[in-house]
């Protein structure tokens, strides 16, 4: 099992901020066509991320561990891939793993990100489509 090495290496220029234009109106008027509310759809399949907590040590073992399965029940074959996001900006990634219907893993943190509000998302796809599960986290020394 790997461990995060560098998950923060890009985080100094993770943020950038844009600005939208705002156009002027033309004088003519609209009308908002009615809407129905549907049926929410159901996921084509489950997945979940089990971790120990959301205040990870710093240099200690964080056992994760990630599932995939089918509505049935059943374990799918699946990718994950570890994206490390700060403000909503992905600023570190780890490879990609395959697995079927469980995988474990330990991530380290690394010392510098103590104190950094982080999101820890695993990134799960399989032939029904791609789920992103995200864990908040700030670490702790």
């Amino acid at each position: 099992m790997a461990s995060v090495a560098r998950p923060l290496a890009a985080l100094a220029g993770a943020l950038a901020l844009a600005a939208a234009g705002c156009g002027g109106g033309g004088g003519s008027k609209t009308h908002a066509a009615a809407t129905t509310a549907s049926r929410p759809v159901a996921p084509p399949f489950g997945a979940t991320l089990t971790a120990p907590g959301h205040n990870p040590r710093a240099d200690r073992p964080w056992p994760v561990v990630v599932t995939a399965t089918a509505n049935d029940g059943r374990p799918l074959p699946a990718v994950v891939h570890y994206q490390f996001l700060f403000a909503g900006r992905v600023v570190a990634e780890r490879s990609t793993y395959r697995f079927r219907g469980r995988f474990r893993d330990v991530v380290t943190w690394p010392r510098r990100s103590i104190g950094i509000p982080l999101t820890f998302r695993a990134a799960i796809t399989t032939k029904l489509g791609k789920r992103n599960l995200d864990y908040p986290v700030t670490v702790r020394p």
